[in-house]
């Protein structure tokens, strides 16, 4: 079955993505607000042997919690997805950066792959039937 956008199972996929980073952000992103003098604590130990200790540091930690806890709420309705989308493949090309400078590899790979699936969901982005984007921005 198709329509002007594309497979039903496009769709599908974009809707998998989308539900595959909110389930992944949302309760990281929550669990650090729980604790984020012990988040902010943790990572300063991890980073301060690398040039990245500072200011730039700081205002990251500041930042990701909100960040995990907008992607994932938006990705779980489906709004602004592309944007969000893109916002997601930036965040994980900096976790992933992070990780390499602080040599914990394994997680840098691990990140590194998850930047590859964020950049193919900004693309299949365009696929967004099931979501509140696809509601509100319905071309008439």
């Amino acid at each position: 079955m198709t329509n002007a956008n594309g497979k039903v199972y496009d769709h599908i996929v974009t809707l998998v993505l989308r539900l595959f980073f909110a389930a992944m952000f949302l309760p990281t992103g929550l669990g650090k607000f729980q604790s984020l003098a012990g988040f902010r604590e943790s990572m300063h130990k991890s980073f301060d042997s690398t040039f990245l200790a500072g200011p730039l540091l700081d205002l990251f930690l500041a930042v990701l919690p909100f960040v995990e806890v907008g992607v994932g709420a938006l990705l779980l309705l489906g709004l602004l997805t592309r944007p969000v989308f893109v916002v997601t493949a930036l965040t994980l090309v900096a976790l992933f950066f992070g990780k390499w400078v602080t040599h914990d590899l394994q997680t840098s790979a691990f990140n590194a792959v998850y930047v590859f699936i964020a950049v193919y969901a900004v693309r299949q982005s365009e696929h967004n039937r099931f979501s509140l984007d696809a509601l509100l921005f319905r071309k008439k």
